[in-house]
């Protein structure tokens, strides 16, 4: 009769030990939830806040683009010295800030939080580039021209020559190939490519055309080539490169243009250009007869641009600890005149 109480006992004991066991099992097990919520909650928050970042930095840099289209209608406004109208590489949409030559960007930052001047720091670049500068790719006649100067000049500037015919049957109208040593542009054509045969809308489009992608640099075909001209747009010979001039057969002039920019003289509309050239020529001559007749293929005001805008945001934790930086660029092609049904200005071209 005395042992009951002691198996009593027992198994109250055993129940407190396997309480005592579930309870830890149980703290454990929740132990193990809040830290998994704990750091699925911190993960969310930091998530969260670099979106939040991330979108402030793309208004940042579409915002740029609005400036920028707001500095070329400033500039289109503002007459040259003696009421004249041009583009040149010393306007402020080219030559901003410290006005370096070199120097062609704005800048414009401030404090993340206006109230917390330690807090970060917001900040848009803007870069403004000249289409009107470089070689249009969608002037060569025609590819049963292949004689002309347009295309010699492509295939001046895009080595290996197969290069320059290889765009010109990308862009080209008809489904003939340039090359007889290239398979026919043929939908079924196993071993061939197929020709866009119509204008390129985005200068990326280029870096995709067999004979181009291989071959050429892109970064150089972005320096020369513009997929981007207005109808009426011509060449702006004050922004235009002088490499640029003589691959279009323009050598003299093209001599002449570093000095003629350095001495300040600058093409104007409505001046003769024959005159503006043989001044930048000084006691060097005048302008070649065959050159000369050239110059109506050329103008002096810009229409078309291209802008990077950069949105950089720089926050600052609670300790005052940095934050990663958050970036985004947008690119865009703008035009000071109307692209219908678009007015003035447009842009007519977005990537990011």
């Amino acid at each position: 009769m005395r042992q009951r109480p002691a198996r009593k006992m027992s198994r109250q004991a055993s129940r407190t030990g396997s309480l005592l066991i579930i309870s830890l099992w149980l703290i454990t097990i929740l132990s193990v939830l809040a830290v998994a919520v704990a750091r699925y909650l911190s993960t969310e928050v930091r998530l969260a806040r670099y979106r939040i970042s991330h979108e402030r930095a793309a208004a940042l840099a579409r915002g740029g683009v609005y400036v920028a289209l707001r500095i070329l209608m400033s500039d289109l406004e503002t007459l040259e010295p003696g009421n004249q109208v041009y583009d040149w590489l010393g306007d402020d949409w080219a030559k901003p800030g410290s006005g370096s030559p070199d120097d062609g960007t704005w800048v414009a930052e401030w404090p993340v939080d206006g109230a917390d001047l330690l807090s970060g720091l917001a900040r848009v670049t803007v870069s403004i580039e000249d289409e009107e500068r470089k070689f249009n790719v969608h002037s060569v006649p025609s590819p049963s021209d292949i004689g002309s100067w347009q295309f010699v000049a492509l295939e001046t500037l895009l080595t290996p020559s197969a290069a320059a015919v290889a765009l010109v049957d990308w862009l080209d109208a008809d489904m003939d190939p340039l090359d007889s040593a290239q398979p026919a542009n043929e939908e079924d054509e196993p071993t061939g490519w197929r020709a866009k045969n119509a204008p390129a809308a985005r200068l990326e489009e280029l870096f995709a055309i067999p004979g181009l992608r291989d071959d050429v640099d892109s970064s150089e075909m972005r320096r020369l080539l513009s997929v981007s001209y207005g109808l009426t747009a011509k060449p702006n010979l004050n922004t235009i490169s002088p490499e640029l001039l003589a691959s279009m057969g323009l050598p003299t002039l093209a001599d002449a243009l570093t000095d003629c920019r350095q001495r300040g003289i600058r093409f104007a509309e409505g001046i003769a250009f024959i005159q503006t050239a043989d001044q930048c020529l000084g006691s060097a001559g005048t302008l070649p007869a065959e050159e000369q007749g050239r110059l109506q293929e050329f103008g002096s005001a810009s229409q078309t641009f291209t802008v990077v805008s950069e949105g950089l945001i720089m926050e600052k934790d609670g300790s005052g600890v940095d934050r990663p930086p958050v970036r985004v660029t947008v690119e865009a092609v703008v035009r000071r005149t109307a692209c219908e049904p678009m007015v003035a200005p447009c842009i007519i071209a977005w990537s990011s």
